[in-house]
């Protein structure tokens, strides 16, 4: 989003821009929203729930990760602590302002 800030970006920044967003747009979490539950944040299935983006992603897999007190790293929120799961936002909506302001910065920049 920074970079997205710069006038008259050049091919270096455009190039990081669009790879950027190329990779947010693959790595989107459609059709889950959080719930509270017992005290704790849970991940439910909802096909109308707005985009969700992880916090943490595996680099080479893009899996989201959640991590432990003791730092061991997991796979699904449900394993890590009740009270990690409240004290830590492992799911944000700030992919799509990403996104959002992506289209803008194209279209103000006359980028395709």
């Amino acid at each position: 989003m920074l970079l997205m800030t710069l006038n008259n970006p050049d091919e270096n920044v455009v190039d990081a821009v669009h790879s950027g967003c190329e990779w947010l747009d693959q790595v989107k979490l459609p059709g889950i929203r959080l719930a509270q539950r017992d005290g704790a944040v849970v991940v439910v299935r909802d096909n109308n729930a707005p985009l969700l983006w992880a916090r943490c992603y595996e680099v080479g897999t893009n899996r989201p990760m959640f991590l432990k007190r003791d730092g061991t790293v997991k796979y699904r929120l449900a394993d890590i602590e009740p009270a990690m799961r409240t004290e830590v936002e492992w799911y944000s909506e700030a992919g799509q302002r990403a996104l959002d302001m992506y289209a803008k910065w194209k279209d103000r920049n006359g980028v395709k």
